[in-house]
């Protein structure tokens, strides 16, 4: 049998959002999610994530993936860094080159912090509050995140 993301999925938005340690992200929600058909729970909590990835200059943008394990441990993995779309279109849900979610093995998507330089931006470093819009997982999420 394979495991695929609709055996380890987030099941209720996690309300992402900048920590109160600014260069981290929290959950404002309470989560279920599954791993491996197996159902756990996590509440609430602030400065979870730590992001980590490239340093990026103005013009480039990045996604770094939001994780939990079955522990209830976060974790984190950055995307390439990709030239930022000079696109104004609303209406494009796929365009070339799309961060496609991942599927992991053994923990859960969360969600996804999607970071837009304007300026230098150190994954880690650079406070959550700009440059940056939060994807939430689940319970489908399917369409790739546009850029």
């Amino acid at each position: 049998m394979t495991i695929t993301k609709r055996d380890n999925t987030c099941l209720q938005a996690a309300g992402l959002a900048s920590g109160t340690t600014a260069a981290k992200v929290k959950t404002v929600n309470a989560i279920g999610y599954t791993i491996n058909g197996r159902t756990y729970a996590k509440a609430a909590t602030d400065d979870l994530f730590t992001l980590s990835g490239a340093v990026m200059a103005a013009g480039e943008v990045q996604v770094i993936w939001l994780y939990l394990n079955a522990s209830g441990t976060a974790s984190v993995a950055a995307s390439a860094v990709k030239k930022a779309s000079t696109t104004t279109s609303t209406t494009e849900r796929y365009v070339a080159g799309a961060f496609d979610w991942p599927d992991p093995v053994d923990k859960c998507v969360v969600g996804a912090v999607v970071i837009t330089a304007t300026g230098a931006f150190t994954p880690g470093t650079t406070s959550t509050a700009s440059m940056c819009v939060f994807v939430n997982a689940g319970p489908d999420y399917g369409a790739p995140i546009t850029y």
